[in-house]
């Protein structure tokens, strides 16, 4: 199986529950299994906006290859979520809303999910009664496009972070 890995996974990962200064262990399984999961180009693009740490480290520890460019065959997937977006109703779904929704990586990541049989990896949650704003896998599930969040994908891939001990002096 491989994950496909949305920026706020990113994002959350090291601004809340997984913070590079005390959970270095999350980061470090990341990297052993960029075998299994990658992201794209456009989910890099929107972390270089910020060119903070955690872009750094992107830039520095993962692989070349980790961001894929999308192919034809994931240009016109892109065209098919790019349209089904467009024709969402206009109540509750504004134009302003789908435009925010189009701007970034999320249609490209359903267009690349559904042309490589991938699982999407997201920290949104499908919400059918979404009205605020267009939720990743509520597009997705249209496409029959499986996702999760990075909680199971640690599950299945066994992590183990584990706490260690210090002392003022250094490790125990």
């Amino acid at each position: 199986m491989t994950w496909l890995l949305d920026t706020n996974v990113f994002i959350n990962a090291a601004q809340k529950y997984y913070a590079m200064d005390f959970c270095p262990g999350f980061w470090e399984w990341l990297k052993r299994h960029t075998d299994q999961i990658h992201s794209l180009e456009m989910v890099k693009a929107e972390l270089a906006a910020k060119e903070d740490e955690l872009y750094r480290w992107c830039e520095a520890q993962l692989p070349e290859d980790f961001f894929r460019e999308a192919d034809d065959d994931v240009q016109t997937s892109y065209l098919d979520v790019v349209e089904y977006v467009n024709h969402l109703p206009e109540s509750p779904y504004s134009q302003v809303k789908k435009d925010a929704f189009l701007d970034g990586a999320d249609p490209m990541l359903v267009a690349y999910a559904m042309k490589h049989g991938e699982t999407l990896v997201t920290n949104e949650k499908f919400n059918p009664a979404a009205h605020k704003k267009i939720y990743l896998p509520n597009v997705a599930r249209h496409f029959s496009v499986t996702y999760t969040d990075v909680f199971q994908v640690m599950r299945e891939l066994d992590a183990r972070l584990v706490l260690e001990k210090h002392s003022p002096d250094g490790l125990l």
